[in-house]
């Protein structure tokens, strides 16, 4: 592992560390507490992950992958997308759909894809379902 991943998941392991302590309570959570107790510059941990939301994200997805759960923000997501898909296509497409689209958000947070890029994807990708599958977003 080279050193820029190791102060990635420094940065990732002490954040978890401090919303295990503040309770979950992400506004008690600062960048800069951040940079201090992994002993980085503020500069470092903004350039790695953009902001402390966008890394909280990349933690809570982390954690669904470990921990996938019936509550999770994961299934979560994925029964947001599932009602976002018209009734016209079937329960079991309807679920692939929603995982595949769930998973693809997910993969662009932890790769901090630029939101255009993001939109494009998705764009292409549900374009792609809807031809394959026959179905059609709710609008």
């Amino acid at each position: 592992m080279n050193e820029t991943n190791n102060v990635k998941d420094a940065i990732i392991r002490t954040t978890t560390e401090l919303i295990q302590e503040y309770n979950g309570d992400a506004t008690k959570i600062t960048m800069r507490k951040i940079s201090e107790r992994v002993n980085v510059g503020l500069g470092l941990n903004n350039y790695h992950f953009g902001s402390k939301e966008q890394l909280i994200a990349i933690i809570s997805i982390l954690e669904d992958m470990h921990n996938y759960q019936l509550n999770s923000n994961s299934v979560n997501t994925q029964k947001g997308f599932s009602l976002a898909i018209k009734n016209d296509m079937d329960d079991k497409t309807r679920k692939l759909l929603s995982f595949v689209l769930t998973s693809a958000m997910q993969v662009t947070f932890c790769q901090e894809m630029p939101r255009k890029r993001f939109l494009d994807t998705i764009s292409k990708l549900r374009k792609r379902c809807v031809y394959r599958y026959g179905g059609r977003f709710a609008n």
